[in-house]
């Protein structure tokens, strides 16, 4: 999420308290306002790291990297340290949140003609295709 979404978020959560107030004792309440809390932490921590790091730290969560690498067509240059033009390597890949078919999407699979195999080998196609 970048920074100025969860400005308008929080935004919009201030709002809410400002026109209904947040009972703080409703568990909806709690949640309001732990959400806004954590937006306000959020944004303050983001405005402070300078926005390369900001978005690897979004990207690949808290890890360090283990090594920084430079690609060019004639050479890769690895070292443990930066180095201009480097950029970090990770033991872990990112996360990336798994995409399902959609109602739609799982229609037409539903309305096809296929038989059981061949809907299934195309289920599997589409859903790798999704999901690179």
């Amino acid at each position: 999420m970048s920074i100025s979404s969860m400005k308008q978020a929080l935004e919009a959560l201030e709002s809410v308290e400002k026109v209904n107030g947040w009972n703080k004792d409703s568990i909806v309440g709690r949640h309001c306002a732990q959400s806004a809390h954590l937006l306000r932490q959020a944004i303050a921590g983001a405005e402070d790291k300078d926005a390369d790091e900001w978005y690897e730290t979004l990207l690949w969560g808290r890890q360090e990297p283990v090594a920084w690498a430079e690609f060019t067509k004639d050479y890769v240059a690895v070292c443990n340290e930066s180095f201009e033009n480097a950029i970090p390597l990770y033991a872990t890949p990112p996360k990336r949140e798994w995409v399902g078919l959609a109602t739609e999407e799982a229609r037409e699979f539903y309305e096809s003609d296929l038989s059981r195999e061949e809907l299934i080998h195309k289920i599997d196609e589409f859903l790798q295709e999704k999901n690179i």
